[in-house]
């Protein structure tokens, strides 16, 4: 896959994420590496970060659940009392 198919995938699951993240009632804002490339200052990643303001045990959870759905792999790491992000969607 060459970069510029690596690149237009990586927008192309960032979307559909964020998308689930819409249809679930979840406002949601890129971050990281993937920012400043939404803004044509693109920089090297292997990821994008999406940080959300969501229930990571219900709302989350739904979203895994629609993006399985569609074919993606999805793991979803709930909170414990040493993780501070407060859950993560991987």
């Amino acid at each position: 896959m060459s970069d510029s198919d690596f690149a237009e995938r990586t927008l192309q699951v960032a979307e559909d994420v964020a998308a689930e993240c819409e249809r679930a009632g979840i406002a949601c804002a890129v971050i990281g590496a993937m920012a400043p490339a939404a803004h044509k200052y693109p920089r090297a990643t292997d990821d994008f970060d999406l940080a959300t303001c969501a229930n990571p045990f219900r709302e989350l959870g739904e979203v895994a659940e629609r993006l399985r759905e569609k074919g993606y792999e999805v793991e979803l790491v709930t909170p414990d009392a040493e993780d501070p992000l407060g859950g993560v969607l991987n």
